[in-house]
């Protein structure tokens, strides 16, 4: 199969976390995650101080078999159920206290706090999440009152998507921020927000009683809306007449939401993922109807309830040509619901567009919920409508998008180079530096360096630390000078090899590393970057040896030895592998690739299943875990996640994408090494193996 090369097949999905999680690992390992709670507060009768509340939230943390809610001080509960919303079912819960909600979960919980603790189904598999809703009524004079006739619910809320519905016969007085508006089937008047900028608001709503009158008429049955002009939605509306018969959903309900992260502009290219809720009985498939302008490249679909992977068919519609992409799933009987996740890769030259070193984005969102991520080394510098603005924990630019108006909105973004490329990728595409995370550590080591210009040390503390800024370039002109300093000293030759793989400078990066050998000969740090350095050049039987070299000297008894002794001074030896599983399966993982790469997939067979199913493995579980893969003892699926619930995609898919192409699934094995090329990390080993991998290519040879 002949390697396309053009921008748009090149690009993999971006790391991106979408979760909300806590730093701090508590006592059983686990830490809570959630995604996509929205909450309903049903106002009760006046003077009570009650509002049910219907809370649906999303335990997204894998391995999590709990779920945390928290009840606010000062209130009084009572919980009328739980309801896993994948099957309609209900679910086990018990009120705890915090003590145990930190020990299964929830850093920073008190002992005096109190917690809903639901048992889920089962404990949540890697790509899957669960559904689950929370009914439950408090009683909060604190919250909700009466203030000289009127009610009034005036509370803090940090949830993202919330309603507040008034009691019936209530008509609204005010509301304190930007809220849609509409009348239940019961006549209930009820006001929903959305809140995308992650921070906790006050909500003040105030309702005053109608007359009688008014409020028997409100909750009299309605008929539903005729066809004629000006019902439904905006399809068609040109604003010259009213819409009479106007029906709209609410907004802050809605279960859509979509992420878009935009690749190098010259592919005019996007990776997204979008979500949705089946609740509609009957409905087994989905139909993605391509826009015109656009192509969409390599669909995935997973049931987020499950993390099953769905079958994709590809179609054109014989009436007007427009790709479908289909997604059939199995329908869901209410009432359960089934959550869905479709990613894909649009290439769209109309909306998407370069102007050198600035970028134009123009295109339509539909959803409520829309979150766009810029290119590595890009910024803002114009969007037409509002945004919420952060930054990932790659340093990359999101902004959010979140529409509580019904018709969707057209957003034009301009954005522009942060700063010169660093690197160019073997495909042409320009590498940009991040910002570096705490830029005055990096002020004083630059003081530092200023001070002492000759001292290797400095050079070296500020060259290593660029990495976290992905300034390699101007690492390497430090490390040269280090080794002007200090040519017998291995560090700079180590380090200067390293970051000439970073940039692509393979055959440089092996020269450099090879002389560090001869300088260093037991250091690990050397060998697992050498044996990299031959795999990236084609060089695949030397690769296997140097990490076999390293694996031997672990074994070496005389070696080990010197090590302990302290003969061979402060630096990490091969000898380590001994004693450091992290150590050992990142080595016997590359020592597999490269075997496989150069045709000896028995040793390489070997390699993997002298790895034992359980080892103290904590940096290095995605090795541990392709190695296990290699052999049939673990499923490689958790490994191609394309938003893996931790470490990188790049490098956990490159081992995957390897045994797909030897083992005889070549266009799968391509199209991941598509997306391992383009993952936003550009230094990971696994991108510029894949990067090196496609280059080698010939007519689908590698």
């Amino acid at each position: 199969m002949i390697v396309d090369a053009a921008p748009a097949l090149l690009r993999a999905v971006p790391l991106a976390a979408a979760l909300v999680a806590v730093a701090v690992v508590p006592a059983s390992g686990q830490v809570q995650r959630t995604a996509d709670p929205y909450t309903r507060y049903e106002l009760q009768a006046p003077g009570s101080g009650a509002f049910r509340i219907v809370y649906d939230v999303t335990a997204a943390g894998a391995g999590q078999g709990w779920y945390f809610n928290g009840i606010r001080a000062g209130a009084e509960e009572e919980v009328h159920g739980v309801t896993d919303l994948a099957s309609g079912r209900p679910l086990a819960w018990e009120l705890v206290d915090g003590t145990v909600a930190r020990e299964r979960g929830v850093p920073g919980a008190g002992a005096e706090s109190h917690y809903i603790q639901v048992n889920l189904p089962g404990p949540v598999a890697p790509g899957a999440e669960t559904r689950i809703r929370i009914d439950k009524t408090y009683v909060d004079d604190a919250s909700y009152f009466e203030d000289g006739g009127d009610v009034v619910f005036d509370r803090t809320l940090g949830i993202a998507r919330n309603a507040v519905v008034l009691p019936p016969g209530f008509e609204l007085v005010s509301v304190n921020l930007p809220s849609q508006i509409d009348t239940e089937a019961d006549g209930r008047i009820r006001v929903s927000f959305l809140n995308p900028s992650g921070e906790t608001l006050r909500y003040r709503v105030r309702g005053r009683p109608l007359p009688t009158d008014a409020a028997r008429a409100l909750a009299e049955p309605r008929g539903a809306p005729s066809a004629g002009p000006g019902s439904g939605s905006r399809g068609g509306y040109d604003g010259t007449f009213a819409r009479t018969d106007r029906t709209f959903p609410e907004r802050a309900a809605q279960t859509r939401e979509i992420v878009y992260f935009l690749e190098h502009p010259a592919s005019h290219a996007f990776r997204l993922y979008h979500d949705y809720t089946e609740e509609r009985a009957g409905v087994d498939r989905y139909l993605n109807v391509v826009r015109a302008g656009s192509r969409a490249f390599d669909p995935r679909a997973y049931v987020l309830d499950t993390g099953q992977e769905l079958p994709v068919e590809t179609t054109i519609r014989a009436e007007d040509g427009a790709e479908v992409v289909v997604i059939p799933f199995e329908a869901p009987v209410p009432p359960a619901t089934v959550r869905l996740r479709i990613h894909e890769t649009y290439v769209d030259s109309a909306r998407y567009r370069d102007l050198g070193d600035e970028l134009v984005w123009d295109r339509n969102f539909g959803r409520a919920r829309n979150q766009v991520v810029l290119p590595q080394g890009w910024f803002v510098t114009a969007s037409d409508q509002p945004a919420v603005v952060d930054a990932l924990d790659d340093g990359r630019t999101r902004l959010t998008f979140w529409d509580g108006g019904p018709d969707g909105v057209q957003v034009f973004l301009r954005a522009r180079v942060r700063q010169p490329a660093a690197a160019t990728s073997l495909f042409g595409e320009p590498l940009h530096p991040r910002p570096h995370p705490d830029p005055k550590v990096l002020e004083v080591l630059e003081a530092d360096l200023a001070a002492a210009p000759d001292d290797v040390e400095a050079v070296l503390a500020l060259a290593r630390e660029l990495r976290n800024a992905f300034r390699y370039d101007e690492a390497i002109a430090l490390y040269t000078r280090a080794v002007d300093l200090a040519p017998d000293d291995w560090r700079p030759w180590r380090f200067r090899g390293h970051r000439m793989l970073s940039t692509r400078r393979f055959d440089e990066g092996v020269a450099d590393l090879e002389r560090a050998r001869e300088l260093a000969p037991f250091n690990f740090d050397v060998a697992y970057h050498l044996g990299l350095a031959y795999y990236l050049v084609g060089r695949f039987d030397d690769s296997a040896a140097e990490y076999g070299r390293c694996v031997a000297l672990a074994g070496d008894a005389d070696a080990r030895a010197r090590d302990a002794a302290g003969d061979l001074g402060d630096q990490r030896t091969c000898m380590s592998i001994a004693t450091s599983d992290d150590a050992r399966v990142a080595v016997e993982e590359w020592r597999y690739r490269a075997l496989r790469q150069a045709g000896r997939h028995d040793e390489a067979r070997a390699v993997a299943e002298a790895i034992p199913m359980e080892m103290g493995v904590s940096a290095n579980g995605a090795y541990h875990l392709a190695l296990l893969a290699h052999t049939g003892r673990a499923d490689p699926a958790p490994l191609v996640l394309p938003f893996p619930p931790e470490g990188r995609f790049e490098t956990r898919a490159y081992g995957v994408a390897l045994d797909e192409w030897f083992d005889g699934d070549r266009d799968r094995a391509l199209l991941l090494l598509r997306r391992i090329a383009a993952d936003p990390h550009w230094p990971g080993f696994g991108r510029l193996a894949a990067e090196a991998d496609l280059t080698r290519m010939n007519g689908g040879v590698p």
